[in-house]
Parts: C-alpha cells; sequence; structure tokens
C-alpha cells in the first residue's frame, strides 16, 4: 500500500512542477541576455527537450544491447524518435526569437531563417482568437507570416502604435 501511496504522490508532484512551471513561463516571459529586446522561447522548452533526449537516449542504450531483442523494435524506434523529438525542442529554443523594433519585428524560425517584417510592409494584421490562447498574425507583402501568442509577444503594440 505505502509504494501505491508513493507512486501517486511523485506523479502528483511532477504534475505540480509541469504546471507550474508552464504557468510560470506564460506570465512572465523569457528574455535574452545578450540582447534584452529579443523574446525567446520559454526555458520549459529546453527542459522538455533534454528530458525527452535523455529518456529517448536510454530507451535507445536498452533495446539495442538487450540480447535476444528481436521483439523490441517498438521500443527502438520510440527511443529515436524520442531522440528526434527531443533534438527538435532543443533546436527550436536555441534559435527561435523576436525581436520587436519602433519599424517593425525581426525573427528567426525553429529553423533559423532570419526573417523581418516591417511596419511599412505589413498587409495583414489580425488577432485569431478560434486557438485557445489569443494569437496575432503579421503578414508582409513578400509573404513572410509571423504568428505568435498575442499575450507573450507584444507586436500588436508596434504595428498599432506605428501605424
Amino acid at each position: 500500500m505505502s509504494v501505491l501511496a508513493l507512486r501517486y504522490a511523485l506523479v502528483a508532484l511532477a504534475l505540480v512542477f509541469v504546471f507550474s512551471s508552464v504557468w510560470a513561463s506564460a506570465k512572465r516571459p523569457s528574455r535574452d541576455r545578450q540582447h534584452p529586446h529579443r523574446y525567446r522561447q520559454p526555458i520549459a522548452v529546453a527542459i522538455i527537450g533534454w528530458l525527452l533526449v535523455s529518456a529517448g537516449f536510454f530507451i535507445g542504450l536498452t533495446s539495442f544491447t538487450v540480447r535476444g531483442a528481436s521483439e523490441l523494435w517498438p521500443m527502438r524506434i520510440t527511443g529515436v524518435v524520442a531522440v528526434l523529438v527531443g533534438a527538435f525542442f532543443l533546436m527550436m529554443h536555441r534559435n527561435r526569437y523576436v525581436e520587436l523594433r519602433r519599424d517593425g519585428v525581426r525573427f528567426r524560425t525553429a529553423f533559423g531563417r532570419v526573417r523581418e517584417i516591417a511596419v511599412a510592409d505589413a498587409v495583414e494584421v489580425r488577432m485569431l482568437s478560434g486557438t485557445r490562447h489569443p494569437m496575432i498574425q503579421v503578414r508582409s507583402r513578400q509573404g513572410v507570416r509571423l504568428r505568435v501568442n498575442a499575450r507573450r509577444y507584444p507586436i500588436g503594440e508596434v504595428f498599432t502604435v506605428a501605424r
């Protein structure tokens, strides 16, 4: 009975940690230390990435080193997929930022491409309310599109004040 209680206590503690870290990252935007005017992904993205990489590594290590592992193909696939998804999360945390300027927005995608939308080039600025969080979408004449959380990134202020 005490093992079951310990298991439930650990699961409850993990859930409280996850929900509190998500709540804290949503309330306070993450800024770059070298460039304070850049908004970055929350640190929870990097933590999730490292957890997935390490869990995938250990799952893969276990499945590839066990003798008689002909039935362990699902475990091998799970390990490889967890490492790849974790690496994507780490790459996304490392690369993605949104930089607010007086004349527009400069941002870098998850894959490292730097894009820029000037206020004068903005064709469409609209609020999307069909999602869980209010999203703002900005599209330029060249077809560059940026869609971000309106609560975390105050992009709407740049385009409404400048117009």
